[in-house]
Formats: structure tokens, sequence, C-alpha cells
């Protein structure tokens, strides 16, 4: 019993005529580019379009010639197409691949082709045809959205890195810092990742503001700034530092105990000691009161931030220059 999907069983019950089927086919295409080959892959016929497409005269031009012969001027392509000619002669399977045709018209080709096994009357391969379908525009356009969609993005990697920036210090600012501590909180809470602050409070600034002006004032906390990113830099785990006030700075450290926070709190403390503000002829050391803490199962997160605010007025309250924590922590 013949079924109506099949191929063959159409072309009969309705009478068509082939040969004027595949003659529309190969010949009314402008912009797919039909040829055939025998087992050699040599041309044996192709379609206006490819006359077109490569500038010949007529099909005498082409008809015999393999593509070592037409394409000079680009070897591999030529050996590409053989190869993949022989495999489907070999195989009787068809490929579907895109090539590379070289520069004409001062463009990059590239084309996508299906290639077939071509059968005699005797059910016998004879050769290959193939359907090629200019597609460099194409690919030109993507890639110029593409470049687009990758400046865009740089853009916006730019545009978050200036809104979550002090402009003043170049380090994180405040609204980064609130988006960064919450988000390890709830990291804290659903997988108990450990992570740790140390808030600074500058002991001396306002009085090297309210001494020399605020012009000075700018160039000590850019000299902050540059201190603490040193230490960033330097330190082996992940550091966002942020600048949450004025004179107030916030070190969170991610993934990190209280007794690795206090370490940083003491790298910052001598870091500052060796390294005084110097501009101007003016010569001073800039000092921090500094509370550390690590996050404990028992605290919400204000509760928290609110602990280790303790730890930096009882630093300042125990003669400037100090850092406080939690001793029993370290144990």
């Amino acid at each position: 019993m013949e079924y109506k999907d099949n191929f063959d069983y159409f072309l009969e019950e309705k009478q068509i005529n082939t040969y004027q089927l595949v003659k529309e086919i190969v010949n009314q295409e402008e912009h797919r580019v039909f040829y055939f080959k025998d087992l050699e892959s040599r041309f044996l016929y192709v379609n206006d379009a490819f006359v077109s497409k490569f500038n010949l005269k007529n099909r005498d031009e082409v008809i015999g010639k393999t593509d070592y012969e037409l394409f000079t001027h680009c070897p591999e392509h030529a050996k590409l197409a053989y190869r993949d000619e022989q495999e489907i002669i070999a195989t009787g399977k068809a490929i579907d691949v895109l090539e590379y045709e070289g520069i004409r018209d001062g463009i990059e080709r590239v084309v996508r082709t299906h290639k077939y096994p071509l059968y005699d009357h005797q059910h016998r391969i004879c050769g290959t045809f193939g359907i090629s379908e200019d597609i460099s525009m194409d690919l030109q356009i993507i890639q110029e959205e593409r470049q687009k969609e990758i400046q865009m993005a740089q853009q916006i990697d730019k545009l978050n890195e200036k809104i979550n920036e002090d402009a003043l210090s170049k380090l994180k600012n405040a609204r980064y810092a609130k988006r960064r501590y919450r988000y390890l909180y709830q990291q804290f809470i659903k997988d108990y990742i450990p992570f740790s602050i140390i808030l600074l409070d500058s002991d001396n600034f306002k009085q090297v503001n309210d001494e020399f002006g605020h012009m000075i004032g700018d160039l000590v906390i850019k000299y902050i700034g540059k201190i603490l990113l040193s230490i960033k830099e330097t330190y082996k785990n992940e550091l966002n530092i942020c600048r949450i006030g004025g004179d107030e700075f916030l070190v969170i450290l991610p993934s990190t105990t209280i007794k690795d926070a206090t370490d940083v709190a003491f790298m910052i403390k001598e870091a500052f000691h060796q390294q005084p503000f110097c501009e101007n002829e003016i010569l001073t050391n800039i000092t921090f009161s500094m509370g550390v803490g690590e996050i404990q199962l028992s605290e919400t997160l204000e509760d928290f931030l609110h602990r280790v605010d303790t730890h930096l007025y009882r630093a300042k309250r125990n003669g400037k220059n100090d850092i406080d924590f939690n001793v029993s922590n370290l144990i």
C-alpha cells in the first residue's frame, strides 16, 4: 500500500514533470548557486547564479575544471571541497558545510553549502551536486551586532563601576557596601559561609581638615584610598574596601574568620604607620580606630553591624589608633 507522504507516490499521483521541476529550481534561483560535478570533482554544470557570481562569460569557462583550477587564489578552499565531495561519493551521505572562498570585491566570502550525492538511472553515484548561498553579509552583520553588544556590556560595566565607586578615594561606596554585606549575610544564613568586617574611623582627619583646609582634606582621603587599595592588592583573599562616610571606611572580608580579619586590621595599622601622609610640606601620620567582627549564628545582620560599631567606639575610648574585637572569638 502506497502512503501519500511518499515522495515517489506524490510525483506519480500528481504526474509531476521532474525534469521541469529540477530545471526551474536550478535555473530560476538568483541568489543560490547550483553546481554538479563528476566523480573526480570536475564541474559538469553550473546555473546562471554561479556564472554571475564568479563573473564568467558563460558556463564553458568552468565546465570540466576543478576547484583547484577555478579558485587558484584560495587553494585551501579547493582542497576542502574536494575532500568533502570524495567523502559524499564514498558514503552516499549529504553534508552541510561553511566554506571560505577568499576575498572578493573587498569582502571575505563565506558560503553555506549543502552537498549531496548525484545518482544515475541505475541508482549508482556518478558525482555530487551542491547548493551554495553567500552568507558573508549575514555574518558581517552578526559580527557587527556582537561587537556592539560587547561594547555595550563594557560601557555598562564601566557605568556600574562608577555607580559603585567613591570618586575621591577610588574605593567602593556605601551603596555597594550595603549590597555586598547583605549578600554575604544571605550566604551565611543559607550555607554557613563566614564573613567578617573591619570598621575604620580616622582619628585625626577632622583635625587635619580643619587646620589645613578642605583641599588638603581631599588629598588625605585620596591617600587613604591608595593605602587601602595597596593592601587589597597584596592580601591573598578578596577584600571589598569601601568609603561609607566622610572619614569612615569599611573592609568586607568574604569567607574570613575573626582571626584572619584581625590580621588584616593590624596590616592596615602598620601600613599607615610606615607610610605617613606627606603633601604640600605637611607630614603627619593618619591613624584609625578599628572595630573587627565575624558574623555569628545568633546574630541578625543589624545586630552584627551594631556589635562591630561598638568595638569601634571602644577602640576610640581606649586612646585611639587601636583595634578592638572580641578576644574570646580567637580561642
